[in-house]
C-alpha cells in the first residue's frame, strides 16, 4: 500500500486533478467494486464507476501495517460533486482512526476522500463501545469452512461475548433477526433471545414473513 506523501508545492486539489483513475475490480452478479491496494494514492482513492450502478464498495486499508479489505454501504452521492458521508467501513477486532468516510462523485465515477487507517482494538472496550440497532430481516446462514454457524451470546452483566458451545445453526437455514449488534469491529445478527450468529455467516437475507 502506497503511504502518504508531501508534496512541496503542490496543492490538494492539483493531487486530485492529476491523480492516477484507478480500474476497480466489479462483480457482475454481487454488483461490489473493489478497489486494488495499489490504487489508495496519497490518503484517497479516485476510480471510475462501472455500468449497472454502484450496490457495494470495498477497499484495501492499513490495520496495524497489514492490508485489510473493508467494504461500505451503498453511496449515494449521484451527481458530480456531491458528498457521501457515512460510518467508516467496521474490521473485526480493529478501530478506525476516524469516525466517518466522505465518498465525492467524479464526473467519471467516485473518489474516496481521507481513506482512513485502523489500529488494533482492546478487547476489554469492546462491551462499553457496542452498539445496538433494529433490523428485520430473514437471513441465510453458511459456514464454508464447517458444517455449521456457531453462535454467541453477551452477558447481561458485563456486556461481553462468550461461545454459546450448545447452539449452533444448520448450513444453508433461514432465520428472522430482529437486531444487529456491532461489538469489536464486528457484526452480529440476533436469532434468539441472546443468541447471535456473526456476519461472517451471512450468506444473504430478503426482508421478513
Amino acid at each position: 500500500m502506497n503511504k502518504a506523501i508531501k508534496y512541496l508545492g503542490i496543492t490538494a486539489a492539483m493531487l486530485l486533478a492529476t491523480a492516477p483513475i484507478a480500474t476497480p475490480i466489479f462483480d457482475t452478479v454481487t454488483g461490489e467494486v473493489t478497489v486494488k491496494a495499489e490504487d489508495n494514492q496519497n490518503n484517497y482513492i479516485d476510480y471510475n464507476c462501472p455500468d449497472g450502478g454502484l450496490v457495494s464498495l470495498s477497499f484495501y486499508v492499513d490495520a496495524g501495517g497489514q492490508e485489510q479489505k473493508v467494504s461500505t454501504n451503498v453511496v449515494v452521492a449521484n451527481n458530480v460533486g456531491d458528498i457521501d458521508t457515512q460510518p467508516a467501513p467496521i474490521l473485526d477486532g480493529y478501530v478506525a482512526t476516524q469516525s466517518t468516510i466522505s465518498i465525492e462523485r467524479t464526473a467519471t465515477g467516485y473518489r474516496i476522500l481521507q481513506v482512513p487507517t485502523y489500529v488494533k482494538s482492546n478487547p476489554n472496550d469492546a462491551s462499553k463501545t457496542a452498539t445496538l440497532k433494529t433490523f428485520y430481516e430473514v437471513l441465510t446462514v453458511e459456514n464454508n469452512t464447517g458444517n455449521y454457524c456457531p453462535l454467541v451470546g453477551f452477558s447481561t452483566d458485563t456486556g461481553k461475548i462468550f461461545n454459546l458451545n450448545n447452539r449452533a445453526l444448520a448450513n444453508g437455514t433461514e432465520w428472522y433477526s430482529d437486531q444487529i449488534k456491532t461489538y469489536d469491529g464486528a457484526r452480529y445478527f440476533r436469532v434468539a433471545t441472546n443468541e447471535w450468529v456473526k456476519d461472517t455467516y451471512f450468506a444473504g437475507g430478503h426482508t421478513g414473513y
